[in-house]
């Protein structure tokens, strides 16, 4: 991956629960400067063919770049890795073609994607029928939620899977808006509104209505050190799987600040989910205070119709080539290693320093990609 930029830091910023805080990350000076890749002038290649033009558009939205070249590379317009997976199943809906995310990350230029990719997927394969709306508000946990699930049951009351995001407003805000806001937005996604039920065989079960009510505090005059406690309070959030699995609060910390916290578990939403939500967040947003401009398209998928589609996939032995891979790759592993060995001690983790040369700590440094900035504005 090639960095728009590059930053030294003393130190990364972290959140209450230990990750990186990609908010508090400084802004790079002179990354505008240097303006989009190059895709040269007259002569320069063309786009080839049905795939070349098909992928350029999905990079166009994915990177939000203006233009797209056969011979650019993905990660050096401002792509990373957990954007692959986002392009995959983009290929995958709009080319009808599946490919492993390991193909896409050895070929990040365009022509060599193309070049690369198998031919489309045949009708008689076992997911041939792919994603669809299965309109129901229920359905088994997927594998990934069930992880997450197991390791609440072996470790309860912890708030290891509590992901929470803080967002600094500036400007005039219309509060009764920005909560009608976010309502709508709970009401577009589902997972938004899921809880857990079940012990033995666990589902995902979707509310019709969401319960959770936008929190506010006024700290104005209160100080750094209130907003900084509310923070941590919401990295220690523990949530109960039975729902809701969401909780926001809106702070206000001057005439025309807010801080504004969503808290979920990591059950129902990830990182780069909320690329999405945000973007919601604010169309509606702009809707409800007045302004111009479309209302956001409704999802056409829920997770819990790619729940129920894993799961079909599951039941028919379509996973088999990763399950053999696997064990294949752990075969002769010695018996209590791996999680299974892991005690509660082990998950508070530890501290370990390292001495560097001055060779070496020169050449460390801290790149921010364009993508990870998250600029300070009103909605």
């Amino acid at each position: 991956m090639v960095p728009t930029a590059v930053v030294t830091l003393d130190a990364l910023p972290l959140t209450p629960n230990g990750k990186l805080d990609r908010a508090a990350l400084p802004a790079t000076a002179g990354a505008e400067a240097a303006g989009p890749p190059a895709h040269g002038g007259e002569g320069a290649p063309s786009l080839d063919g049905d795939r070349e033009p098909a992928l350029a558009g999905i990079w166009r939205e994915l990177l939000d770049v203006a233009e797209v070249g056969p011979g650019d590379n993905f990660f050096s317009l401002g792509g990373h890795s957990l954007l692959v997976a986002t392009l995959a199943a983009r290929v995958r809906a709009e080319l009808g073609v599946r490919a492993p995310l390991t193909l896409f990350l050895r070929h990040p230029v365009l022509r060599e994607l193309a070049a690369a990719l198998p031919g489309p997927e045949n009708a008689g394969s076992p997911d041939a029928d792919g994603l669809r709306p299965r309109g129901t508000g229920r359905a088994p946990l997927s594998a990934a939620q069930r992880r997450i699930w197991l390791e609440e049951q072996m470790w309860p009351g912890t708030a290891a899977c509590t992901v929470p995001e803080a967002f600094l407003l500036r400007g005039p805000l219309d509060e009764a808006a920005f909560e009608a806001a976010l309502d709508e937005l709970l009401s577009r996604h589902d997972s938004l509104r899921g809880r857990v039920e079940g012990a033995e065989h666990p589902e995902l079960v979707v509310e019709p209505r969401s319960s959770v009510g936008l929190l506010r505090s006024d700290l104005r005059g209160s100080g750094e050190a209130a907003v900084r406690g509310l923070l941590e309070q919401a990295g220690r959030r523990v949530f109960d799987l039975s729902g809701p699995l969401v909780e926001t609060t809106l702070a206000r910390t001057g005439d025309e600040e807010w801080v504004f916290l969503f808290t979920a578990h990591h059950l129902i939403v990830d990182g780069w989910s909320f690329d999405i939500l945000w973007r919601d967040l604010e169309a509606l947003y702009r809707l409800h205070a007045g302004g111009s401009g479309p209302r956001p398209a409704p999802p056409q998928l829920a997770y819990t119709d790619f729940a129920r589609w894993e799961n079909e996939r599951v039941a028919a032995d379509a996973h088999r080539p990763h399950l053999d891979f696997w064990r294949q790759e752990l075969a002769g592993l010695p018996p209590g290693t791996g999680p299974s060995a892991a005690d509660g001690a082990a998950r508070e983790g530890k501290r370990v320093t390292v001495r560097l040369g001055a060779s070496s700590r020169s050449n460390c440094v801290c790149a921010q990609p364009a993508w990870a900035s998250r600029p300070s504005s009103s909605p």
